[in-house]
């Protein structure tokens, strides 16, 4: 059974807010001590690229994944490392849920 397009982008964005609202209910109350990393717009945001960019993977081959899901490993590592020579606490939950936002999309 093959779900139309759009129910699969409607489950994608519907995911990538989920985590993000729960990602900004965990969001830290002191800037300056913790970073915040992405919410309810940028979470569903990066689960239709990774949709969109399994369906173009279809028609031009695996480099339509690797290079978003590259930029978006970049730009998460851009961000830790700013948090480290800030000497900000940090875990790597908000990383995670990036890249599980992408890889549910």
């Amino acid at each position: 059974m093959d779900e139309p397009l759009v129910l699969r982008f409607a489950v994608a964005l519907g995911l990538g807010i989920l985590i993000g609202l729960e990602r900004e209910r965990s969001a830290p109350t002191d800037p300056d001590v913790e970073s915040f990393l992405g919410g309810a717009r940028t979470h569903p945001l990066f689960a239709l690229v990774g949709g969109v960019s399994v369906l173009a993977a279809r028609q031009v081959g695996a480099w339509a994944v690797v290079l978003p899901l590259g930029g978006l490993i970049a730009l998460l590592v851009a961000n830790y490392w700013g948090d480290v020579v800030g000497k900000r606490s940090r875990g790597i939950t908000s990383e995670a849920a990036f890249l599980l936002s992408f890889m549910l999309g």
